[in-house]
């Protein structure tokens, strides 16, 4: 399956990785809507139906945790799919918590090409039909 026709929400801060990033899901069909930190996310989460959240973990004002709390607890956007994405090491019981909050999937970047993002993607919009 493709991304043909679904809405990503990519939150990241990092102007080459977002770009990456962004080029990925587009040759994967996706529209991608692109914000730069979590406040700039929460703001267009408001005007924008998204199929699928794909945030880093570390950035400014707002990260990726405290953002998925936020979404997750808005009854309006509390079922969007949601993948965090990071390059520093995540400790298992911080990863149970951000599961606990509702998140899907998560990668370390560094670990992980980005046609296996684009791939857990997909998985994740077929586990939420």
């Amino acid at each position: 399956m493709e991304l043909s026709g679904k809405t990503i929400l990519l939150v990241e801060d990092d102007q080459l990785v977002g770009e990456m990033l962004n080029r990925r899901f587009k040759i994967a069909g996706a529209k991608v809507i692109w914000a730069s930190d979590g406040e700039d996310a929460l703001e267009k989460v408001k005007t924008d139906k998204m199929d699928v959240i794909v945030t880093d973990l570390m950035m400014p004002r707002l990260d990726g945790f405290e953002m998925l709390k936020k979404i997750k607890g808005n009854p309006d956007t509390m079922n969007v799919p949601f993948m965090m994405l990071t390059n520093r090491s995540v400790h298992e019981d911080e990863v149970d918590e951000m599961k606990e909050a509702g998140l899907d999937d998560y990668v370390i970047k560094s670990e992980t090409d980005l046609k296996e993002v684009v791939d857990r993607v997909v998985a994740i919009l077929e586990k939420n039909k």
